[in-house]
C-alpha cells in the first residue's frame, strides 16, 4: 500500500467517524468548578493538601447521617452534642466540606446530608438549597422538634420549580426566591412563596451569564455577563462594572446594597429605583449579610491574610481566629462563618458581628477538609 493509498484510506476513515457530542452540562460544571478554585486565592492550595489528611478525621466525628427520607428514628435516643454553641447560631450554619452538605445546628449537633453536592445555594431555618454533583437543583427541608440535641431533621425535598440542569443558581437570603440559568443561557427566579415566575431571555441580558445572587426583598437576579454585572430591576436594570481582577462571581447583592466582588477588591453600592451610589471599596473580596447591614471581608493577598468584619458602628475590624482564613460566609444576619487552616486541619468558626467573638464549629480530633459557603 502506498503512502497515497494510506492517506485516502484515513481520510475516509475521519469523514466517516463522528465527533462525540460536547456534554455542555459537565463542560459548565468543570468550567464552575475550576473559577471556585481561582476565587479562594493562593491559600486554596494549602486547603487542598489539608483536605486529602482531613478526610478521614471528618467522616469519623460524631455526627447524625440524614438520608432521603430525612434520617433517624425519632424514637431512638438523640445525638449528644458535638460543639458546645452557648446559643452563638439561631438556625444551622451551614457550609460544604469535601463535596458534602454540612449543617451543625443551634444544638451543637453536626449532621451530614445525604448525597454530593457541587455548591451551595443558601440555607434558612425551613430549607436548604444546593447544586447537585449532576447540576441539578436540590433541596432539604429542616425542622426542629425544640426538644434539644436530636431535635433537628433535614429531609430531603422533591418540591422543586426546575428539573433540568442548570448552569449556576442563587437563593435569596431571606429564602423567597430562588433563581438559575439554564443551558440556554435563560435567567429564571420563581417567587416561592407567591408561585410567580419572571424570566429574562438572550435578547435581554447578553453574553455567557452566571448568577451571582438573588436579592431578598425583592427578587432582583443579579448577573455577572462578559462585560460586567447587571441587577434585573422590574423598573430599569442597573448595571455594574466589574472588578478589576475578576469577574464578579463573588458579588451579593439585597434590597438596598449590592457588593461588586472581585479576588483582591470589593466596591459596595447603594441601590436605589434605577440607580446606583457608591457606598465605599475594601481590600479583598466583601459579602453582605443576610440583611444587607454587614459585610465579611478577605484579604487574602494581605500578610497574612486577614478576615474582617464591617459594621456602619464599628466600620472594619479585624477578627482573630486561629490559622489562615480561607473562605468566609454568613450563618444569619450577625453571625459570620469564617474557615481557617491552621497545622494541616481546617476548621471553621462563627463570629458574632456585635463583639468579634468566635465559637468553633468543629467537632474535637476533626477537621472538615476544603470549606466553601453560600455563593
Amino acid at each position: 500500500m502506498t503512502i497515497t493509498d494510506i492517506s485516502e484510506a484515513l481520510h475516509q476513515v475521519g469523514a466517516a467517524t463522528q465527533a462525540p457530542a460536547i456534554d455542555r452540562v459537565a463542560f459548565e460544571r468543570e468550567l464552575r468548578s475550576q473559577r471556585r478554585r481561582r476565587t479562594t486565592g493562593r491559600v486554596a492550595v494549602a486547603g487542598l493538601a489539608a483536605a486529602a489528611v482531613a478526610a478521614v478525621g471528618f467522616l469519623a466525628v460524631p455526627q447524625v447521617r440524614e438520608g432521603v427520607q430525612g434520617a433517624v428514628d425519632p424514637a431512638a435516643p438523640g445525638p449528644s452534642p458535638s460543639v458546645a454553641l452557648d446559643g452563638q447560631l439561631d438556625k444551622p450554619a451551614v457550609f460544604v466540606a469535601d463535596g458534602r452538605l454540612v449543617a451543625v445546628d443551634p444544638t451543637g449537633v453536626t449532621h451530614e446530608l445525604d448525597g454530593r453536592v457541587e455548591e451551595l445555594l443558601g440555607a434558612t431555618n425551613e430549607d436548604i438549597w444546593a447544586i447537585d454533583g449532576n447540576s441539578h437543583l436540590v433541596r432539604w427541608h429542616a425542622s426542629t422538634s425544640g426538644e434539644g440535641p436530636g431535635g433537628w431533621r433535614f429531609e430531603r425535598s422533591d418540591d422543586l420549580p426546575h428539573d433540568g440542569p442548570v448552569q449556576s443558581a442563587a437563593l435569596s437570603a431571606d429564602g423567597r426566591w430562588v433563581g438559575w440559568v439554564d443551558l440556554d443561557e435563560k435567567v429564571t427566579v420563581v417567587d416561592l412563596e407567591a408561585g410567580d415566575q419572571r424570566t429574562w431571555g438572550t435578547d435581554e441580558l447578553t453574553g455567557t451569564r452566571y448568577l451571582t445572587d438573588v436579592a431578598q426583598g425583592t427578587g432582583f437576579p443579579l448577573v455577572a455577563e462578559e462585560h460586567g454585572l447587571t441587577l434585573g430591576a422590574t423598573d430599569r436594570d442597573i448595571r455594574f462594572d466589574p472588578p478589576a481582577d475578576g469577574d464578579g462571581w463573588l458579588s451579593t447583592a439585597t434590597s438596598a446594597r449590592v457588593a461588586v466582588a472581585g479576588w483582591t477588591d470589593s466596591v459596595v453600592y447603594e441601590i436605589g429605583p434605577g440607580e446606583k451610589t457608591e457606598l465605599r471599596s475594601f481590600e479583598g473580596t466583601a459579602t453582605l449579610s443576610p440583611d444587607g447591614k454587614y459585610l465579611t471581608v478577605l484579604d487574602l493577598n494581605a500578610e497574612p491574610p486577614v478576615f474582617s468584619i464591617w459594621s456602619p458602628a464599628e466600620g472594619l475590624e479585624n477578627v482573630d481566629v486561629l490559622g489562615t482564613p480561607q473562605a468566609a460566609g454568613w450563618a444569619d444576619d450577625d453571625t459570620a462563618l469564617v474557615a481557617t487552616l491552621a497545622n494541616g486541619s481546617t476548621r471553621v468558626y462563627a463570629c458574632e458581628v456585635s463583639d468579634g467573638t468566635c465559637v468553633d464549629l468543629t467537632p474535637p480530633q476533626s477537621s472538615f477538609g476544603q470549606v466553601t459557603f453560600d455563593g
